[in-house]
């Protein structure tokens, strides 16, 4: 490696290491405050709820279709030359989904 890409390559580092001291800034605060009240006793109590369950299965489900949605959007925008119909556009963004969630979890 010349000097060049070495500085480069550093600066890149430094850019993001600022940029995820932003971005877990705002988490950290919202932890710490959610702790000042009642200590852990909130998360046990929300833990404790029959509820909570579903009301994850809920946010996973939300969060799951979103992501196909976003994903069917941009490979249509991406592909207008190639005209694929809506349910290809779904499969291939269900597996693209599948693919990435495999490479995370390996």
């Amino acid at each position: 490696m010349d000097v060049e890409s070495k500085k480069s390559r550093w600066m890149i580092n430094l850019v993001l290491a600022l940029a995820s001291i932003v971005w877990l800034f705002p988490i950290f605060v919202m932890f710490k405050e959610s702790l000042r009240v009642n200590g852990f006793d909130n998360y046990i109590a929300t833990l404790q709820n029959p509820n909570f369950p579903t009301f994850v299965f809920n946010s996973f489900f939300v969060a799951f279709f979103m992501i196909i949605i976003s994903i069917t959007i941009l490979r249509s925008q991406r592909s207008r030359s190639r005209s694929l119909s809506l349910l290809e556009n779904v499969s291939c963004s269900t597996w693209s989904l599948l693919d990435l969630c495999y490479l995370l979890l390996r």
